[in-house]
């Protein structure tokens, strides 16, 4: 898996703004990055989009 090579150059593109949360989004979609990987690079939780649709239909039927 590349997380292993790649993480610390990873969390520096992010955090010098270089790539947003939708690119590491698709990292873990791909299987390139993991959830906990994705929460080291981030500071986020992994949240798969089927996840965020339901909870904003939620939020928006309240």
């Amino acid at each position: 898996m590349l997380e292993n090579l790649f993480l610390q150059i990873w969390i520096m593109d992010f955090e010098f703004g270089l790539v947003g949360k939708d690119y590491f989004k698709g990292l873990v979609k791909d299987n390139d990055l993991t959830p906990a990987g994705y929460k080291k690079v981030t500071g986020d939780e992994y949240v798969a989009e089927d996840a965020e649709a339901q909870s904003s239909q939620s939020a928006q039927q309240a």
